[in-house]
């Protein structure tokens, strides 16, 4: 009896180790690194200094799991599938990159504002995302920008929806990735408004 019971126990240990070798590696993604534009970023005549507010998502979004919508009402959080930090975490560095690419601007979010230059505070709402393989990345975004000395204020909204080309996690992380680049591009634009007198465009 007792040798049954160890020749049983060795055989459920190695059923174990070998699900557990089977299991299949996780694959870590980063919004980070597409700020980068063609040719030279431009330089602002009087330097221009951002603020990036942590960038508001749903609970069920802010985790490193990415998440794909597969129903009306039913979404998959792959477990093996990651953004290399939290997503919000991704989509504040992603866009923060984008912005400076695109309007030359200083980002002073972690310090390093001289004490007399006005700053342009970034609040950003992802309000709607939706990612489904091989259909499309669907987005509502909605933001302020303020200057600190509170004589500027732009408060903008816009859907941004991106195809997915590919059945596979890897065509919905790039399209994400064109999604975060034209947000950035339109908040460049508005952070060059502001800081020239005009009224900025809440348009891609």
């Amino acid at each position: 009896m007792h040798i049954s019971c160890r020749l049983l126990a060795f055989v459920l240990a190695g059923s174990v180790l070998t699900a557990c070798g089977s299991s299949p590696p996780s694959k870590f993604y980063t919004l980070s690194g597409i700020g980068s534009t063609t040719g030279i970023t431009p330089v602002p005549a009087i330097p221009v200094f951002i603020e990036m507010l942590p960038v508001s998502v749903s609970e069920s979004l802010s985790r490193p799991q990415i998440v794909l919508r597969t129903a009306r009402s039913q979404v998959d959080i792959r477990e093996q599938d990651r953004w290399a930090s939290s997503f919000n975490v991704e989509l504040r560095d992603a866009l923060a990159a984008g912005i400076v690419g695109k309007s030359g601007a200083t980002d002073v979010t972690r310090g390093g504002r001289p004490a007399d230059a006005n700053t342009y505070r970034i609040a950003i709402d992802l309000q709607q995302f939706d990612a489904v393989v091989g259909q499309e990345v669907r987005t509502v975004f909605g933001w302020t920008i303020t200057r600190s000395d509170g004589t500027q204020r732009v408060v903008c909204k816009m859907t941004v929806n991106e195809s997915v080309n590919q059945d596979s996690v890897d065509a919905v992380v790039d399209s994400v990735q064109r999604v975060v680049g034209r947000v950035a591009t339109v908040i460049a634009g508005n952070v060059t408004a502001l800081d020239g007198g005009q009224t900025p465009v809440c348009a891609v």
